[in-house]
């Protein structure tokens, strides 16, 4: 990073995973239940409790992450030596993330089939520090999803995959060669007025890359062990 780019950035992130909560959470509430009158709610409780511990906490699995990342440049002088700094972001940074998986495992035919979903999102972002109207993402959500059984040996897994089910259309990257507004990111004419005029040849480019579309696969698995 130059001189000409110091950024600040302030960020925190949050990641929590609900597997084993269930027995943390009763190892805090039964000294609480055993101080409590009436011992048919107490039975109760006790017997609820015992029943997360061994039947939700191992067939449930949710883990989630968010966060957050504040980002601003101090000073960034463009090439008519001005300072434009309130008019420029971080490329590729989204304020945003979040993610959600859920696991859900059962035995069945001498093994285990594992069925999971995760739900993850991003905040908008801008593919350079200039705004580029045609090439910079909005904030989306991306869903996946897997069918996975194990023999009980861990010799053979045969999974169901599904990648972006939804079919979301979103950037991940690309080029603009088209002449800009240094303040806005319009596009502009040679003389400053609206319009389509390139930097790069006759035409100019302004090309996006897309992001995978819906993906729906099979997966066969032999461990030779």
């Amino acid at each position: 990073m130059t001189a000409e780019e110091w950024a600040l950035a302030a960020s925190a992130f949050f990641a929590g995973l609900a597997s084993g909560l269930l027995g943390m959470l009763s190892t805090i509430m039964r000294p609480m239940l055993q101080a409590m009158d009436g011992p048919d709610f107490r039975n109760f409780m006790e017997a609820f409790l015992r029943f997360a511990e061994k039947g939700w906490g191992r067939v449930f699995n949710f883990a989630w992450s968010l966060g957050y990342i504040n980002a601003d440049y101090l000073e960034f002088i463009d090439a008519r030596g001005i300072d434009v700094a309130d008019r420029r972001e971080i490329q590729n940074t989204p304020e945003w993330t979040a993610s959600g998986t859920l696991n859900y495992e059962v035995p069945m035919a001498s093994g285990r089939l594992n069925i999971g979903t995760t739900l993850s999102y991003r905040s908008r972002t801008q593919q350079f520090e200039l705004r580029i109207p045609g090439l910079d993402q909005g904030s989306y959500a991306l869903w996946d999803a897997n069918l996975v059984w194990r023999s009980d040996s861990d010799r053979w897994t045969i999974g169901l995959h599904g990648r972006n089910l939804t079919d979301k259309r979103y950037i991940t990257s690309g080029y603009n060669f088209l002449r800009q507004n240094p303040d806005t990111g319009d596009f502009i004419l040679a003389n400053g007025q609206p319009g389509l005029s390139s930097t790069l040849g006759a035409q100019g480019v302004l090309t996006a890359f897309y992001g995978n579309p819906r993906q729906v696969y099979l997966s066969v698995g032999l461990n030779f062990r």
